[in-house]
Formats: structure tokens, C-alpha cells, sequence
């Protein structure tokens, strides 16, 4: 897809294929690139405007995320769920943790019982060092199946957490598997 676009740059198809190539293979840079490209022509699809605005939050960008998330939202004013998990994130990462908080309830409203909605308002709670909702939180994530003990370990959002004897019982009895790294890993 890179040399179809090298030879013919106006071709929005295959830049947005090249696009979604990109990023399934974590090369996000140069999707980002283009997908920069597609939205200065206006030829940026519905999909990609939203996965643009993901990787502009995550590069710290959050102003032109938000200018993002406000174009889509008037175009399709209907709850769409990755939306809202997209401005909860935002909101998140933006450190406006009441905002991210609205966002995470509305779309768990939408999505009852989804532990990964339950793990995201656990974290919310945590770095604003609530440590009793976020444990409440937590729990319930666990209890709807979130089993990432990984992610517990290293989520940065949750460190407060982490040197509690709450936390430490808790995981405890959690149950998850430690895995050693390997060796070639330092």
C-alpha cells in the first residue's frame, strides 16, 4: 500500500487501507501521518477520524483530540459507545477526573456488567486517591471477570493503591499468575 500511495498520493482508498495496515502492526506513527494527511483533505472516514483522535490523546494532544471528538459528535449525534469511552479517556488523561467519571457511568448504563467500564472508574477513583470506591470498583471488575494481573501490577494510575494492606490482601486472594520474565529480558 505504500508504493500504490508513493505513486498516486490522492488516492484516499488506498490510504486509508494503508492506514488500517499500519496500525495492525503497531507502526502508529506513520498511521497517524496519514490519517493527518486524510483529515487536512476531508477524506478521512467516520472510523478513522475516532482512531485519529485516539492516537492524538495518547501522544498528548489532547486539544485537537477534543476538536476531534466535537466534529464527530456533530455528525452523528447517536450514543455511540467508543465514542463515549473515547471522551472518557480523554477526559482521563486530560486530568478531569468528574467529566471522565460521567462519561465511564453512561457508557457502563449502556453496557451493564463490562469489567474493563468497571476497571476504567476503579482507576478513576484511584488517582484521585479514593481508595475505598476504587477498591469497590476494582472488585466489582473482578467480579465481572477482569483477571489482568499484569495490569494491575504496572498501571501507573493505580500506585496509591499498591502500598496498602488493602491492596495487598486483596490481591492475595485474587488468584492471578505470576510470570517470570525471560532471561533475555533485563
Amino acid at each position: 500500500y505504500q508504493r500504490s500511495v508513493d505513486l498516486q498520493p490522492v488516492n484516499s482508498g488506498v490510504r486509508s487501507k494503508l492506514v488500517n495496515t499500519y496500525d495492525s502492526i503497531y507502526r502508529f506513527s506513520n498511521a497517524m501521518i496519514h490519517m493527518d494527511t486524510l483529515y487536512n483533505r476531508k477524506e478521512i472516514s467516520y472510523t478513522h477520524q475516532k482512531l485519529l483522535a485516539h492516537y492524538k490523546m495518547r501522544s498528548g494532544n489532547t486539544n485537537l483530540a477534543r476538536g476531534l471528538l466535537k466534529e464527530i459528535k456533530q455528525t452523528d449525534p447517536f450514543k455511540d459507545e467508543e465514542l463515549i469511552a473515547l471522551n472518557g479517556l480523554l477526559e482521563l488523561l486530560s486530568e478531569k477526573y468528574k467529566a471522565s467519571l460521567e462519561q465511564y457511568q453512561q457508557l457502563l448504563s449502556l453496557k451493564p456488567g463490562d469489567a474493563m467500564i468497571m476497571y476504567s472508574i476503579a482507576r478513576i477513583y484511584a488517582v484521585q486517591n479514593k481508595k475505598g470506591p476504587s477498591f469497590e470498583w476494582l472488585k466489582k471488575a473482578q467480579e465481572n471477570g477482569f483477571n489482568y494481573g499484569y495490569v494491575l501490577k504496572y498501571d501507573p494510575l493505580l500506585q496509591n493503591l499498591r502500598k496498602t494492606a488493602a491492596w495487598k490482601s486483596w490481591v492475595s486472594s485474587f488468584g492471578y499468575r505470576e510470570y517470570k520474565l525471560p532471561a533475555w529480558v533485563k
